[in-house]
């Protein structure tokens, strides 16, 4: 198994503790050729879930992380037809965002948890477009 595997296994069985204490069901898919990682379902309400972790660090403006939000081609934005939630691991095994895929319309995204003071705000679209996702930072009331 290759390093980038590896990485992405510890941070799915990481993601999959983290629902399992919150009383989901937790199914894996099998294979690399599903737009998603896990099926979950509690309470009768069934969801896909695509795990992603970025470590790629940002500086200059950005100064957060680089998030894909592609399928494993990288060519297709993961869209609510394929996926319903990405849970991305940012750097840290407790910056964990939950991000709905309806929301998305871009290949690449930003993360910025350092700037708690975003981390407030609204859930979806605001003003300042850097800090549209900071509101998804541990939002795992929305699986809910």
């Amino acid at each position: 198994m290759g390093k980038e595997k590896e990485i992405g296994l510890q941070y799915q069985k990481l993601v999959e503790y983290h629902l399992l204490k919150r009383g989901f069901v937790v199914n894996e898919t099998l294979g690399d050729y599903s737009p998603y990682d896990l099926v979950i379902e509690k309470n009768g309400k069934m969801l896909r879930i695509q795990v992603r972790s970025t470590h790629w660090r940002m500086g200059g403006s950005h100064r957060g992380y680089k998030l894909q939000c592609t399928d494993g081609r990288r060519k297709n934005i993961l869209t609510k037809d394929r996926c319903d939630f990405i849970i991305a691991v940012a750097g840290k095994e407790d910056l964990i965002y939950i991000l709905p895929c309806e929301l998305l319309n871009q290949k690449t995204i930003y993360l910025h948890p350092d700037k708690a003071n975003y981390r407030t705000r609204k859930f979806g679209r605001n003003q300042n477009e850097k800090m549209r996702w900071e509101g998804f930072l541990n939002a795992w009331n929305l699986l809910e």
